[in-house]
Protein backbone atom coordinates (compact mmCIF):
# COMPACT_ATOMS: atom_id res chain seq x y z
CA UNK A 1 0.00 0.00 0.00
CA UNK A 2 1.71 3.49 -0.59
CA UNK A 3 -0.42 5.21 2.28
CA UNK A 4 -2.30 4.48 5.12
CA UNK A 5 -5.72 5.70 3.81
CA UNK A 6 -5.86 3.62 0.69
CA UNK A 7 -7.24 1.11 3.59
CA UNK A 8 -10.30 3.62 4.35
CA UNK A 9 -10.65 3.96 0.44
CA UNK A 10 -10.52 0.39 -0.14
CA UNK A 11 -13.49 -0.16 3.13
CA UNK A 12 -15.58 2.53 1.18
CA UNK A 13 -15.77 0.98 -2.34
CA UNK A 14 -16.89 -2.19 -1.06
CA UNK A 15 -19.71 -1.57 1.25
CA UNK A 16 -23.32 -1.50 -0.39
CA UNK A 17 -24.49 1.30 -2.07
CA UNK A 18 -27.61 1.08 0.27
CA UNK A 19 -25.65 0.74 3.44
CA UNK A 20 -23.79 4.21 2.41
CA UNK A 21 -26.91 6.06 1.32
CA UNK A 22 -28.99 5.22 4.30
CA UNK A 23 -25.86 6.37 6.78
CA UNK A 24 -24.95 9.06 4.89
CA UNK A 25 -21.50 7.61 3.72
CA UNK A 26 -19.26 9.26 1.19
CA UNK A 27 -15.84 10.55 0.22
CA UNK A 28 -14.65 14.06 0.80
CA UNK A 29 -12.32 15.48 -1.90
CA UNK A 30 -9.06 15.39 -0.53
CA UNK A 31 -8.77 19.28 -1.62
CA UNK A 32 -11.61 19.83 0.54
CA UNK A 33 -9.88 18.32 3.76
CA UNK A 34 -6.78 20.33 2.68
CA UNK A 35 -8.88 23.18 2.83
CA UNK A 36 -10.34 22.69 6.21
CA UNK A 37 -7.03 22.02 7.61
CA UNK A 38 -5.45 24.69 6.66
CA UNK A 39 -7.67 26.72 7.34
CA UNK A 40 -8.42 25.63 11.17
CA UNK A 41 -4.99 25.21 11.87
CA UNK A 42 -3.35 28.53 10.91
CA UNK A 43 -3.58 30.41 14.41
CA UNK A 44 -2.32 26.62 15.88
CA UNK A 45 0.81 26.89 17.81
CA UNK A 46 2.35 23.96 19.56
CA UNK A 47 4.25 26.08 21.72
CA UNK A 48 0.94 27.47 23.53
CA UNK A 49 -0.95 24.14 23.44
CA UNK A 50 1.28 21.11 23.33
CA UNK A 51 -1.67 18.65 24.44
CA UNK A 52 -3.80 20.03 21.63
CA UNK A 53 -7.20 17.70 21.35
CA UNK A 54 -8.55 17.10 17.24
CA UNK A 55 -11.70 15.21 16.54
CA UNK A 56 -13.63 13.82 13.85
CA UNK A 57 -17.37 13.02 15.93
CA UNK A 58 -18.21 11.04 12.20
CA UNK A 59 -14.84 9.72 10.96
CA UNK A 60 -16.11 7.26 8.94
CA UNK A 61 -12.92 5.76 7.65
CA UNK A 62 -10.86 8.59 9.11
CA UNK A 63 -9.98 10.50 6.05
CA UNK A 64 -9.57 14.00 8.46
CA UNK A 65 -8.52 12.24 10.83
CA UNK A 66 -5.42 10.45 8.87
CA UNK A 67 -4.67 13.97 7.25
CA UNK A 68 -5.01 15.83 10.91
CA UNK A 69 -2.20 13.75 12.47
CA UNK A 70 -0.21 14.42 8.77
CA UNK A 71 -0.60 18.08 9.52
CA UNK A 72 -0.09 18.03 13.63
CA UNK A 73 3.15 16.08 13.05
CA UNK A 74 4.52 18.67 10.65
CA UNK A 75 3.51 21.49 13.12
CA UNK A 76 5.41 19.98 15.93
CA UNK A 77 8.14 18.96 13.69
CA UNK A 78 8.75 22.45 12.62
CA UNK A 79 8.46 23.67 16.44
CA UNK A 80 10.51 20.73 17.94
CA UNK A 81 13.37 23.16 19.11
CA UNK A 82 11.05 25.80 20.53
CA UNK A 83 8.96 22.62 22.68
CA UNK A 84 12.52 21.34 24.09
CA UNK A 85 13.51 24.74 25.30
CA UNK A 86 9.95 26.19 26.75
CA UNK A 87 9.14 22.62 28.52
CA UNK A 88 12.84 21.70 29.32
CA UNK A 89 11.89 21.93 32.95
CA UNK A 90 8.81 20.10 32.58
CA UNK A 91 8.24 16.53 33.64
CA UNK A 92 6.37 14.16 31.28
CA UNK A 93 5.32 10.32 31.36
CA UNK A 94 5.74 8.07 28.32
CA UNK A 95 5.36 4.53 28.19
CA UNK A 96 7.87 1.83 26.43
CA UNK A 97 6.43 -1.40 26.26
CA UNK A 98 5.51 -2.39 29.92
CA UNK A 99 7.36 0.15 31.51
CA UNK A 100 6.08 3.74 32.51
CA UNK A 101 8.77 6.60 31.87
CA UNK A 102 9.03 9.94 33.61
CA UNK A 103 11.66 12.48 31.76
CA UNK A 104 11.95 16.05 31.44
CA UNK A 105 10.44 18.18 28.10
CA UNK A 106 14.38 17.92 26.73
CA UNK A 107 14.14 14.15 26.03
CA UNK A 108 10.15 14.12 25.93
CA UNK A 109 10.15 16.62 22.78
CA UNK A 110 12.16 14.30 20.54
CA UNK A 111 11.33 13.38 16.70
CA UNK A 112 10.81 9.24 17.67
CA UNK A 113 8.52 10.79 20.44
CA UNK A 114 6.39 12.89 18.14
CA UNK A 115 3.70 9.74 17.33
CA UNK A 116 3.38 8.78 20.57
CA UNK A 117 2.58 12.36 21.63
CA UNK A 118 0.15 12.78 19.25
CA UNK A 119 -2.00 9.30 19.07
CA UNK A 120 -1.90 9.14 23.13
CA UNK A 121 -2.84 12.92 23.87
CA UNK A 122 -4.01 14.58 20.29
CA UNK A 123 -6.27 12.81 18.22
CA UNK A 124 -9.80 11.66 19.17
CA UNK A 125 -12.36 9.78 16.87
CA UNK A 126 -15.84 8.62 16.57
CA UNK A 127 -17.97 6.80 15.05
CA UNK A 128 -21.24 4.35 14.77
CA UNK A 129 -19.56 1.71 12.38
CA UNK A 130 -17.48 -0.39 14.36
CA UNK A 131 -15.41 -1.34 11.18
CA UNK A 132 -14.53 2.27 10.53
CA UNK A 133 -13.24 2.81 13.81
CA UNK A 134 -11.32 0.02 13.74
CA UNK A 135 -9.72 0.62 9.90
CA UNK A 136 -8.99 4.43 11.63
CA UNK A 137 -7.17 2.63 14.38
CA UNK A 138 -4.79 0.52 11.86
CA UNK A 139 -4.11 3.62 10.16
CA UNK A 140 -3.01 5.62 12.71
CA UNK A 141 -0.63 2.45 13.99
CA UNK A 142 0.54 2.13 10.51
CA UNK A 143 1.84 5.58 10.41
CA UNK A 144 5.11 4.25 12.85
CA UNK A 145 4.70 0.70 13.38
CA UNK A 146 8.20 0.66 14.86
CA UNK A 147 7.13 3.08 17.53
CA UNK A 148 5.60 2.13 20.74
CA UNK A 149 1.55 3.90 21.20
CA UNK A 150 -0.15 1.97 24.00
CA UNK A 151 -3.91 3.32 23.11
CA UNK A 152 -5.68 4.96 20.39
CA UNK A 153 -8.80 7.43 21.36
CA UNK A 154 -10.97 5.96 19.22
CA UNK A 155 -14.85 4.60 19.67
CA UNK A 156 -17.39 2.67 18.46
CA UNK A 157 -20.29 4.80 19.74
CA UNK A 158 -23.54 7.10 18.40
CA UNK A 159 -21.74 10.26 19.21
CA UNK A 160 -25.12 12.14 19.61
CA UNK A 161 -25.63 10.51 22.63
CA UNK A 162 -24.70 12.54 25.40
CA UNK A 163 -22.76 9.71 27.10
CA UNK A 164 -21.22 12.04 29.85
CA UNK A 165 -24.75 13.46 30.77
CA UNK A 166 -26.67 9.96 30.47
CA UNK A 167 -24.54 7.84 31.92
CA UNK A 168 -24.15 7.86 35.78
CA UNK A 169 -21.83 5.86 37.38
CA UNK A 170 -21.03 5.06 41.31
CA UNK A 171 -18.67 3.62 42.43
CA UNK A 172 -18.41 1.53 46.10
CA UNK A 173 -14.67 0.74 47.24
CA UNK A 174 -13.60 -1.35 50.15
CA UNK A 175 -9.95 -2.42 51.37
CA UNK A 176 -9.29 -0.59 48.42
CA UNK A 177 -11.13 -2.77 46.28
CA UNK A 178 -14.19 -2.24 44.63
CA UNK A 179 -17.72 -3.81 45.94
CA UNK A 180 -19.78 -3.13 43.71
CA UNK A 181 -21.02 -0.09 40.76
CA UNK A 182 -24.08 0.97 39.84
CA UNK A 183 -25.07 2.84 37.25
CA UNK A 184 -28.25 4.51 35.90
CA UNK A 185 -28.69 5.05 32.06
CA UNK A 186 -30.89 8.04 32.07
CA UNK A 187 -31.57 7.64 28.38
CA UNK A 188 -34.31 4.14 27.01
CA UNK A 189 -33.14 4.47 23.86
CA UNK A 190 -29.42 3.75 24.54
CA UNK A 191 -30.40 0.71 26.60
CA UNK A 192 -32.67 -0.21 29.23
CA UNK A 193 -33.31 2.16 32.22
CA UNK A 194 -31.66 -0.20 34.94
CA UNK A 195 -29.82 0.14 38.41
CA UNK A 196 -27.56 -2.64 38.05
CA UNK A 197 -25.38 -4.29 41.07
CA UNK A 198 -23.10 -6.93 39.83
CA UNK A 199 -19.34 -6.89 39.75
CA UNK A 200 -17.78 -6.30 37.06
CA UNK A 201 -19.36 -6.43 33.60
CA UNK A 202 -18.91 -6.03 30.42
CA UNK A 203 -21.48 -3.24 29.77
CA UNK A 204 -20.39 -1.13 32.37
CA UNK A 205 -16.35 -0.70 31.42
CA UNK A 206 -17.63 0.24 27.85
CA UNK A 207 -19.89 2.49 29.23
CA UNK A 208 -17.91 3.81 31.77
CA UNK A 209 -14.99 4.15 28.54
CA UNK A 210 -17.79 6.27 26.58
CA UNK A 211 -18.57 8.23 29.58
CA UNK A 212 -15.20 9.44 30.18
CA UNK A 213 -14.22 10.17 26.11
CA UNK A 214 -17.27 12.73 26.10
CA UNK A 215 -16.60 14.05 29.37
CA UNK A 216 -13.73 16.27 27.30
CA UNK A 217 -14.17 19.41 25.23
CA UNK A 218 -12.28 19.89 22.52
CA UNK A 219 -9.77 22.51 20.50
CA UNK A 220 -10.68 20.89 16.84
CA UNK A 221 -13.75 19.50 15.60
CA UNK A 222 -13.66 18.51 11.84
CA UNK A 223 -15.35 16.32 9.64
CA UNK A 224 -18.22 15.67 7.16
CA UNK A 225 -20.97 14.02 9.47
CA UNK A 226 -24.19 12.15 7.50
CA UNK A 227 -26.47 14.29 5.29
CA UNK A 228 -29.24 11.40 6.44
CA UNK A 229 -33.09 12.98 6.22
CA UNK A 230 -34.89 10.75 9.27
CA UNK A 231 -38.15 11.49 7.33
CA UNK A 232 -37.02 9.34 4.60
CA UNK A 233 -37.52 5.19 3.32
CA UNK A 234 -33.66 5.37 3.38
CA UNK A 235 -33.00 6.37 7.27
CA UNK A 236 -30.86 3.38 8.74
CA UNK A 237 -32.81 1.72 11.96
CA UNK A 238 -29.90 2.85 13.93
CA UNK A 239 -30.37 6.42 13.48
CA UNK A 240 -34.81 5.78 13.46
CA UNK A 241 -34.59 4.02 16.91
CA UNK A 242 -32.80 7.22 18.59
CA UNK A 243 -34.93 9.88 16.94
CA UNK A 244 -37.15 10.54 19.74
CA UNK A 245 -33.80 10.99 21.69
CA UNK A 246 -32.34 13.44 19.27
CA UNK A 247 -35.08 15.70 19.13
CA UNK A 248 -35.78 16.00 23.09
CA UNK A 249 -32.08 16.56 23.20
CA UNK A 250 -31.33 18.85 20.34
CA UNK A 251 -34.72 20.35 19.17
CA UNK A 252 -34.75 22.42 15.80
CA UNK A 253 -36.95 20.69 12.93
CA UNK A 254 -39.33 18.28 13.97
CA UNK A 255 -41.42 17.66 11.09
CA UNK A 256 -38.20 17.26 8.22
CA UNK A 257 -34.80 16.26 10.81
CA UNK A 258 -31.65 15.32 9.25
CA UNK A 259 -28.86 13.93 10.84
CA UNK A 260 -25.84 17.04 10.09
CA UNK A 261 -28.27 19.44 11.89
CA UNK A 262 -28.06 17.46 15.02
CA UNK A 263 -24.22 16.82 14.60
CA UNK A 264 -23.92 20.54 14.49
CA UNK A 265 -25.53 21.04 17.60
CA UNK A 266 -23.39 18.28 19.34
CA UNK A 267 -20.37 19.71 17.65
CA UNK A 268 -20.81 23.01 19.11
CA UNK A 269 -21.16 21.91 23.05
CA UNK A 270 -18.19 19.83 22.85
CA UNK A 271 -15.90 22.52 21.37
CA UNK A 272 -13.94 23.99 24.20
CA UNK A 273 -13.56 28.50 24.55
CA UNK A 274 -12.00 29.88 21.72
CA UNK A 275 -11.60 26.28 19.76
CA UNK A 276 -12.98 25.70 16.06
CA UNK A 277 -15.35 24.21 14.31
CA UNK A 278 -15.13 23.06 10.71
CA UNK A 279 -17.68 20.95 9.32
CA UNK A 280 -18.93 19.81 5.31
CA UNK A 281 -22.98 20.44 5.26
CA UNK A 282 -25.23 20.40 2.29
CA UNK A 283 -25.47 23.74 0.93
CA UNK A 284 -29.28 23.55 2.39
CA UNK A 285 -27.97 24.61 5.58
CA UNK A 286 -26.83 28.22 4.14
CA UNK A 287 -30.33 28.97 3.21
CA UNK A 288 -33.20 26.42 4.01
CA UNK A 289 -36.12 28.08 6.69
CA UNK A 290 -35.63 25.19 8.52
CA UNK A 291 -32.48 26.00 10.17
CA UNK A 292 -33.22 29.73 11.04
CA UNK A 293 -32.83 29.03 14.17
CA UNK A 294 -29.55 27.14 13.92
CA UNK A 295 -27.79 29.87 11.77
CA UNK A 296 -29.51 32.43 13.98
CA UNK A 297 -27.27 30.85 16.82
CA UNK A 298 -24.07 30.81 15.46
CA UNK A 299 -24.50 34.48 14.21
CA UNK A 300 -24.51 35.69 17.57
CA UNK A 301 -23.21 33.07 19.64
CA UNK A 302 -19.53 32.30 17.33
CA UNK A 303 -16.82 33.98 14.98
CA UNK A 304 -17.49 33.03 11.75
CA UNK A 305 -13.93 32.41 9.91
CA UNK A 306 -14.72 30.75 6.37
CA UNK A 307 -17.83 30.24 4.11
CA UNK A 308 -17.00 28.13 1.26
CA UNK A 309 -19.88 27.30 -1.34
CA UNK A 310 -21.21 24.93 -3.97
CA UNK A 311 -19.03 22.27 -3.67
CA UNK A 312 -19.86 18.45 -6.11
CA UNK A 313 -19.91 15.16 -4.72
CA UNK A 314 -19.38 12.14 -6.92
CA UNK A 315 -22.55 10.26 -6.61
CA UNK A 316 -24.25 12.76 -4.27
CA UNK A 317 -27.35 15.33 -6.02
CA UNK A 318 -26.70 17.52 -3.34
CA UNK A 319 -23.90 20.37 -3.68
CA UNK A 320 -22.33 20.87 -0.16
CA UNK A 321 -20.51 23.47 1.59
CA UNK A 322 -17.98 24.27 4.42
CA UNK A 323 -18.13 26.26 7.05
CA UNK A 324 -15.04 26.92 9.63
CA UNK A 325 -16.21 28.47 13.28
CA UNK A 326 -14.55 29.65 16.24
CA UNK A 327 -15.80 29.99 19.57
CA UNK A 328 -16.08 33.31 20.96
CA UNK A 329 -18.30 36.49 20.55
CA UNK A 330 -16.44 38.68 18.15
CA UNK A 331 -19.46 40.75 16.46
CA UNK A 332 -17.57 42.36 13.71
CA UNK A 333 -14.63 40.00 12.09
CA UNK A 334 -14.08 39.54 8.26
CA UNK A 335 -15.43 36.33 6.87
CA UNK A 336 -13.74 34.40 4.02
CA UNK A 337 -16.24 33.66 1.43
CA UNK A 338 -15.00 31.10 -1.38
CA UNK A 339 -17.32 29.92 -4.23
CA UNK A 340 -16.26 26.79 -5.75
CA UNK A 341 -14.23 28.00 -9.17
CA UNK A 342 -14.14 31.54 -7.95
CA UNK A 343 -11.40 33.89 -5.80
CA UNK A 344 -12.07 33.89 -2.68
CA UNK A 345 -12.59 37.55 -1.05
CA UNK A 346 -13.57 38.64 2.00
CA UNK A 347 -17.09 40.26 3.40
CA UNK A 348 -17.71 41.67 7.05
CA UNK A 349 -19.50 39.33 9.29
CA UNK A 350 -22.43 41.84 9.96
CA UNK A 351 -23.63 41.69 6.12
CA UNK A 352 -24.54 38.44 6.88
CA UNK A 353 -26.96 39.48 9.57
CA UNK A 354 -28.63 41.28 6.68
CA UNK A 355 -29.33 38.35 4.49
CA UNK A 356 -32.85 37.52 4.33
CA UNK A 357 -33.40 34.59 7.07
CA UNK A 358 -30.11 34.74 8.54
CA UNK A 359 -28.89 33.02 5.06
CA UNK A 360 -25.27 31.85 5.05
CA UNK A 361 -24.72 33.60 1.49
CA UNK A 362 -23.38 36.67 -0.20
CA UNK A 363 -22.72 38.22 -3.39
CA UNK A 364 -19.45 40.24 -3.42
CA UNK A 365 -20.28 41.35 -7.20
CA UNK A 366 -21.93 45.27 -6.72
CA UNK A 367 -23.45 44.92 -9.99
CA UNK A 368 -25.44 41.83 -9.26
CA UNK A 369 -26.84 43.54 -5.82
CA UNK A 370 -27.58 46.70 -7.79
CA UNK A 371 -29.78 44.93 -10.51
CA UNK A 372 -31.39 42.62 -7.27
CA UNK A 373 -32.39 46.04 -6.07
CA UNK A 374 -33.84 47.17 -8.75
CA UNK A 375 -36.00 43.55 -9.92
CA UNK A 376 -36.95 43.76 -6.09
CA UNK A 377 -38.07 47.53 -5.92
CA UNK A 378 -42.10 47.81 -6.36
CA UNK A 379 -42.08 43.98 -6.81
CA UNK A 380 -44.50 41.51 -5.14
CA UNK A 381 -43.63 37.96 -4.14
CA UNK A 382 -45.04 35.13 -6.51
CA UNK A 383 -46.71 34.00 -2.51
CA UNK A 384 -47.93 36.78 -2.30
CA UNK A 385 -50.19 37.21 -5.28
CA UNK A 386 -51.30 33.39 -6.19
CA UNK A 387 -51.12 30.14 -4.57
CA UNK A 388 -48.56 27.71 -5.79
CA UNK A 389 -48.92 24.25 -5.24
CA UNK A 390 -46.31 20.29 -6.07
CA UNK A 391 -48.37 18.17 -8.47
CA UNK A 392 -49.23 14.01 -7.07
CA UNK A 393 -46.78 12.27 -6.19
CA UNK A 394 -47.39 9.02 -7.98
CA UNK A 395 -46.03 5.12 -8.80
CA UNK A 396 -43.41 4.91 -11.82
CA UNK A 397 -44.62 1.81 -12.48
CA UNK A 398 -48.20 3.20 -12.99
CA UNK A 399 -46.71 6.08 -15.51
CA UNK A 400 -47.23 5.10 -19.43
CA UNK A 401 -46.24 6.85 -22.28
CA UNK A 402 -49.32 5.78 -24.34
CA UNK A 403 -52.90 5.44 -22.85
CA UNK A 404 -52.86 1.48 -22.42
CA UNK A 405 -56.04 1.50 -20.52
CA UNK A 406 -59.06 2.97 -20.58
CA UNK A 407 -58.80 3.56 -16.98
CA UNK A 408 -55.85 5.95 -17.62
CA UNK A 409 -56.01 9.66 -17.88
CA UNK A 410 -53.64 12.10 -19.18
CA UNK A 411 -50.64 13.71 -17.01
CA UNK A 412 -48.00 16.47 -17.53
CA UNK A 413 -44.71 15.76 -16.20
CA UNK A 414 -41.76 17.70 -16.37
CA UNK A 415 -40.86 16.28 -19.66
CA UNK A 416 -43.91 17.36 -21.12
CA UNK A 417 -42.86 21.07 -21.13
CA UNK A 418 -40.92 23.40 -22.57
CA UNK A 419 -40.73 27.18 -22.03
CA UNK A 420 -44.32 28.67 -22.66
CA UNK A 421 -46.19 25.53 -24.04
CA UNK A 422 -47.01 21.76 -23.27
CA UNK A 423 -45.81 19.69 -25.97
CA UNK A 424 -46.88 16.07 -25.20
CA UNK A 425 -48.51 14.20 -21.93
CA UNK A 426 -47.74 10.89 -20.32
CA UNK A 427 -50.86 8.77 -18.76
CA UNK A 428 -51.23 7.57 -14.91
CA UNK A 429 -54.03 5.04 -13.53
CA UNK A 430 -54.86 7.81 -11.04
CA UNK A 431 -56.67 5.97 -8.54
CA UNK A 432 -56.49 6.89 -4.47
CA UNK A 433 -54.13 3.78 -3.94
CA UNK A 434 -52.02 4.93 -6.50
CA UNK A 435 -51.29 8.42 -4.99
CA UNK A 436 -48.52 8.30 -2.38
CA UNK A 437 -48.22 12.10 -1.49
CA UNK A 438 -47.97 15.39 -2.86
CA UNK A 439 -51.19 17.39 -4.03
CA UNK A 440 -54.38 15.22 -3.88
CA UNK A 441 -57.00 18.27 -4.16
CA UNK A 442 -58.48 17.83 -8.02
CA UNK A 443 -59.99 21.23 -7.95
CA UNK A 444 -55.52 22.35 -8.07
CA UNK A 445 -54.49 19.23 -10.17
CA UNK A 446 -57.19 20.03 -12.81
CA UNK A 447 -57.75 24.00 -12.74
CA UNK A 448 -57.98 25.41 -16.39
CA UNK A 449 -55.40 28.02 -17.26
CA UNK A 450 -53.02 27.12 -14.57
CA UNK A 451 -48.77 28.09 -15.24
CA UNK A 452 -46.48 25.10 -14.99
CA UNK A 453 -43.05 25.25 -13.62
CA UNK A 454 -40.42 22.67 -14.02
CA UNK A 455 -38.89 21.83 -11.03
CA UNK A 456 -35.37 20.80 -11.86
CA UNK A 457 -33.01 22.64 -15.11
CA UNK A 458 -31.06 25.52 -14.69
CA UNK A 459 -32.99 28.16 -16.23
CA UNK A 460 -36.67 28.24 -15.26
CA UNK A 461 -38.93 26.33 -17.58
CA UNK A 462 -42.69 27.83 -17.54
CA UNK A 463 -45.57 26.67 -19.45
CA UNK A 464 -49.69 27.69 -19.84
CA UNK A 465 -52.00 24.96 -19.60
CA UNK A 466 -55.11 25.39 -21.48
CA UNK A 467 -57.13 22.26 -21.10
CA UNK A 468 -56.81 21.30 -17.05
CA UNK A 469 -54.43 18.26 -17.18
CA UNK A 470 -53.71 16.80 -13.98
CA UNK A 471 -49.34 17.27 -12.61
CA UNK A 472 -46.96 14.78 -11.38
CA UNK A 473 -44.54 16.00 -8.82
CA UNK A 474 -41.88 17.01 -11.22
CA UNK A 475 -44.15 19.96 -12.05
CA UNK A 476 -45.33 23.18 -9.96
CA UNK A 477 -48.88 24.51 -10.62
CA UNK A 478 -49.57 28.18 -9.99
CA UNK A 479 -53.28 29.15 -9.80
CA UNK A 480 -55.35 31.45 -7.88
CA UNK A 481 -54.29 34.89 -9.38
CA UNK A 482 -55.01 38.04 -7.64
CA UNK A 483 -57.18 40.00 -10.19
CA UNK A 484 -54.67 42.83 -10.41
CA UNK A 485 -52.09 40.29 -12.49
CA UNK A 486 -52.73 37.66 -15.62
CA UNK A 487 -51.13 34.76 -16.20
CA UNK A 488 -49.74 35.42 -19.35
CA UNK A 489 -48.34 38.34 -17.72
CA UNK A 490 -46.65 35.63 -14.81
CA UNK A 491 -45.13 33.53 -17.95
CA UNK A 492 -43.56 36.18 -19.66
CA UNK A 493 -41.89 37.36 -16.47
CA UNK A 494 -41.19 33.32 -15.31
CA UNK A 495 -39.13 32.75 -18.81
CA UNK A 496 -37.99 35.85 -19.54
CA UNK A 497 -33.88 36.25 -19.32
CA UNK A 498 -33.73 38.59 -16.25
CA UNK A 499 -35.67 36.45 -14.22
CA UNK A 500 -33.36 33.70 -15.13
CA UNK A 501 -30.23 35.22 -14.33
CA UNK A 502 -32.01 35.94 -10.84
CA UNK A 503 -33.10 32.01 -10.59
CA UNK A 504 -29.01 31.43 -10.82
CA UNK A 505 -27.52 33.80 -8.59
CA UNK A 506 -30.31 33.88 -5.62
CA UNK A 507 -32.88 31.09 -5.78
CA UNK A 508 -30.89 27.97 -7.60
CA UNK A 509 -30.58 24.81 -5.47
CA UNK A 510 -27.65 22.66 -5.91
CA UNK A 511 -26.32 25.00 -9.15
CA UNK A 512 -23.07 22.85 -9.70
CA UNK A 513 -24.81 19.15 -9.83
CA UNK A 514 -28.64 18.74 -10.26
CA UNK A 515 -30.02 21.95 -10.22
CA UNK A 516 -33.98 22.78 -8.92
CA UNK A 517 -36.08 25.24 -7.60
CA UNK A 518 -37.37 24.74 -4.39
CA UNK A 519 -40.90 25.36 -3.42
CA UNK A 520 -40.22 27.96 -1.10
CA UNK A 521 -37.82 29.68 -3.81
CA UNK A 522 -40.56 29.76 -6.29
CA UNK A 523 -42.44 31.97 -3.78
CA UNK A 524 -40.08 34.25 -3.82
CA UNK A 525 -39.42 35.19 -6.89
CA UNK A 526 -40.25 38.62 -7.70
CA UNK A 527 -43.14 39.96 -10.07
CA UNK A 528 -43.28 43.36 -11.46
CA UNK A 529 -46.68 45.60 -9.75
CA UNK A 530 -47.82 47.34 -13.27
CA UNK A 531 -50.94 48.60 -14.60
CA UNK A 532 -52.86 46.63 -17.09
CA UNK A 533 -51.80 48.22 -20.44
CA UNK A 534 -48.67 46.96 -19.81
CA UNK A 535 -49.26 43.08 -18.60
CA UNK A 536 -51.15 43.55 -21.83
CA UNK A 537 -48.05 44.56 -23.94
CA UNK A 538 -46.41 41.62 -22.42
CA UNK A 539 -49.17 38.92 -23.14
CA UNK A 540 -49.64 39.98 -26.81
CA UNK A 541 -45.65 38.71 -26.76
CA UNK A 542 -46.31 35.56 -25.13
CA UNK A 543 -49.02 34.85 -27.39
CA UNK A 544 -46.93 35.38 -30.58
CA UNK A 545 -44.41 33.48 -28.76
CA UNK A 546 -46.67 30.81 -28.69
CA UNK A 547 -48.06 30.99 -32.01
CA UNK A 548 -44.26 30.34 -33.53
CA UNK A 549 -43.19 28.07 -31.26
CA UNK A 550 -46.09 25.84 -32.26
CA UNK A 551 -45.80 26.71 -35.96
CA UNK A 552 -41.89 25.37 -35.60
CA UNK A 553 -41.47 28.94 -36.73
CA UNK A 554 -37.76 29.22 -35.56
CA UNK A 555 -37.30 32.87 -36.58
CA UNK A 556 -39.80 34.23 -36.06
CA UNK A 557 -39.99 32.10 -32.46
CA UNK A 558 -36.29 34.36 -31.62
CA UNK A 559 -37.58 37.78 -32.58
CA UNK A 560 -40.35 37.90 -30.38
CA UNK A 561 -38.79 36.30 -27.67
CA UNK A 562 -36.13 39.24 -27.80
CA UNK A 563 -38.61 41.82 -28.01
CA UNK A 564 -40.42 40.07 -24.63
CA UNK A 565 -37.29 40.28 -22.81
CA UNK A 566 -36.58 44.03 -24.39
CA UNK A 567 -40.34 44.44 -22.75
CA UNK A 568 -39.53 42.82 -19.16
CA UNK A 569 -36.13 44.25 -19.42
CA UNK A 570 -38.27 48.26 -19.00
CA UNK A 571 -40.70 46.61 -16.97
CA UNK A 572 -38.26 46.06 -14.09
CA UNK A 573 -36.48 49.49 -15.15
CA UNK A 574 -33.33 47.80 -16.59
CA UNK A 575 -32.31 50.06 -19.24
CA UNK A 576 -28.41 50.22 -19.55
CA UNK A 577 -27.45 48.50 -22.25
CA UNK A 578 -23.82 47.52 -21.08
CA UNK A 579 -26.02 45.77 -17.64
CA UNK A 580 -28.53 44.37 -20.23
CA UNK A 581 -25.73 42.58 -22.22
CA UNK A 582 -24.01 41.35 -18.73
CA UNK A 583 -27.21 39.17 -17.63
CA UNK A 584 -27.39 37.98 -20.70
CA UNK A 585 -24.13 36.44 -21.01
CA UNK A 586 -23.72 35.94 -16.97
CA UNK A 587 -23.62 32.36 -16.85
Amino acid sequence: MHSSGEIGEIYEKIIAKEYKKSMGIFYTPEHIIDYILENVFYEFSPLENPFVKVIDISAGAGYFIIKAYDKLEKIFLENIKGLQEKYKENIYTIKKRDVTINVTGEYYWQKENLHYHIINNCIYAADIDIYATQIISINLLLKDVQAYVGKVNIVNCDSLIRWEKDFKPTIKYLNNKYKFKIYKIKNKDIEESINYKKREVYNFKAYFKLYKFWRRKFDYIIGNPPWVSLSRKNKKACWENSLEYYIKNYGQCVHSPNLFEYFIKRALEKTKEEGYLAFVVPINFSRNSQYIQLRNEILNEYEIKNLFFNISFAGVITDGMVFILKKNKKCFNKIKIKVQGKDEYRIDKYELFSCNEYGFAYDNNSCNEKIKNKILENSSFLSEISDTFTGFIGDCKYIYKDNVDKSCIKIYKGKNIKKFICHSYFYYDFRDENIKGGTKDLKKLKYRGKILVRKTGNEIIAAYDAEGIIIEQSLYGIINLKESFSYKYILGILNSQLINWYYKNYLVTNKESTPQLKKYRLNKIPIKNCNRNVQGEIEILVDKVVRTLKNKNVKETEYYYKMLNQKVFSIYGINDMKIIKYIINDK
